[in-house]
């Protein structure tokens, strides 16, 4: 498990600062430490580290980032599990 906040720094350039300050804004209102905010992968990290329906991006909007992000690590984690022999 990662924290939540590192994780996120993954993201590119154009929606990483946007998706760290609403993870941010989440924390806070939940009153919950930023070190103990973790995630095992960076959708997980999207998933449980933003409260889509209370940004002002709306749900629709985060839902699609965490959708492309979970496809290209199934990609990647499917590529790794796949062995020639």
């Amino acid at each position: 498990m990662k924290r939540t906040i590192d994780l996120l720094t993954l993201l590119p350039k154009d929606i990483k600062d946007l998706a760290i300050q609403r993870h941010k804004q989440y924390l806070e209102t939940q009153g919950i430490d930023i070190n103990d905010s973790v995630a095992s992968n960076l959708h997980n990290a999207i998933d449980h580290g933003i409260s889509w329906s209370k940004t002002p991006e709306g749900y629709n909007f985060w839902h699609e980032i965490h959708s492309k992000i979970k496809q290209k690590e199934q990609k990647i984690l499917s590529s790794e599990l796949t062995y020639k022999v």
